[in-house]
């Protein structure tokens, strides 16, 4: 099953050094899919490593985020709703560096059982 959105977001990780040479991502149906290990994982191995400036993190700056310091807010999830801020912010920006990371999330949450009735 060929998805273009995570062979872009795989090249992305790569470009930008991430390492995980012994995984593989594996698409089960639209909008399922998961992470499976090309050979037995030995405890305390390196199975992945992302650099910094791949991580969404409440750091990043955001207009209503920096407010948010800027008027001392403080509510329970402060760094939650903050990385929140920032990701609605920077999904808009169709340039953003985080684009093929936004293109793969998925559509809906149908799928998971805490939705299902």
């Amino acid at each position: 099953m060929s998805n273009p959105e995570l062979d872009r977001f795989l090249f992305w990780l790569k470009e930008n050094n991430a390492e995980f040479e012994d995984i593989f991502f594996k698409e089960y149906s639209h909008n399922e899919r998961g992470v499976h290990s090309k050979k037995p994982i030995k405890k305390g191995s390196i199975v992945i490593k992302i650099p910094k400036k791949l991580i969404i993190h409440s750091n990043r700056p955001s207009k209503y985020g920096n407010l948010m310091d800027k008027y001392e807010i403080n509510i329970k999830k402060k760094n939650l709703t903050k990385l929140v801020l920032f990701m609605l912010e920077d999904m808009e920006d169709d340039d953003s560096f985080f684009k093929p990371y936004y293109d793969i999330l998925p559509e809906d949450l149908s799928h998971m059982p805490i939705f299902w009735n």
